[in-house]
């Protein structure tokens, strides 16, 4: 958990980074968008998601 991935909004056309929250059952995972709290946790399949290395995003 706190993970930084990147996750597709429904689309799938457009990925953003997300923080992993949860781990669920059959391999899925509950996200929030990294730049968006306001915005409800959201689940993607492992298969749906992208792994960030975590020093990407230390200057910010």
């Amino acid at each position: 958990m706190g993970s930084l991935v990147l996750a597709p909004e429904h689309d799938e056309e457009s990925w953003w980074p997300a923080i992993v929250m949860s781990v669920k059952a059959k391999g899925r995972l509950e996200l929030r968008w990294r730049d968006w709290f306001d915005e409800p946790a959201f689940v993607r399949r492992r298969d749906q998601i992208a792994l960030l290395n975590p020093r990407l995003f230390l200057d910010e």
